[in-house]
């Protein structure tokens, strides 16, 4: 018996021999094809992830989906907290909340980045419902701000606040 790294440098050989490309997956199953020179690398790469995540049981599937949603969750946290913070410079330099030309440029960099499988139609439509929850996160935020503001100023001259400058009751 060959040990473990004579045997891997044999299966790299005969793949170099005959062409094959080895694909390893977290599962620990092994995907191998043929290389006969039809399309790009990647394109050969891709087709051979599809035949091996149609070999993949259904909980393996799920548990993938699960892992790829706790990342979406994570992703769209992170982007939250940046329009977060895009609400309150626009505030603060007095933009409006809603720049419509900036969503078109969002929707053409998702259109550019997107190379399937859902259609750019349906990707775009997940995008405008994300900029809509962005976009009252901010209003929200703004809103909470101004009432905040309100209810500061109504309390110091409830509790009849002194002017600093000149010492009079407000």
């Amino acid at each position: 018996m060959l040990d473990e790294p004579t045997q891997a440098a044999a299966k790299d050989l005969v793949a170099a021999k005959f062409g094959l490309t080895y694909l390893y997956w977290p599962s620990g199953r092994v995907a191998i094809e043929r290389n006969l020179h039809r399309g790009d690398p990647e394109n050969r790469i891709r087709e051979a992830r599809i035949r091996m995540e149609q070999h993949m049981t259904l909980e393996e599937l799920r548990k993938q989906i699960d892992e790829l949603d706790r990342q979406l969750v994570d992703l769209l946290s992170q982007r939250a907290e940046t329009a977060l913070e895009a609400g309150r410079l626009k505030v603060a330099t007095s933009l409006p909340i809603y720049e419509p030309a900036r969503e078109k440029t969002i929707y053409e960099n998702i259109r550019q980045a997107n190379h399937g499988p859902l259609p750019d139609l349906e990707l775009i439509h997940i995008f405008e419902r994300i900029i809509d929850v962005m976009r009252a996160l901010q209003k929200n935020e703004l809103a909470s701000q101004r009432n905040a503001q309100a209810l500061a100023v109504a309390a110091g001259h409830e509790a009849g606040v002194q002017s600093p400058e000149t010492g009079n009751r407000q």
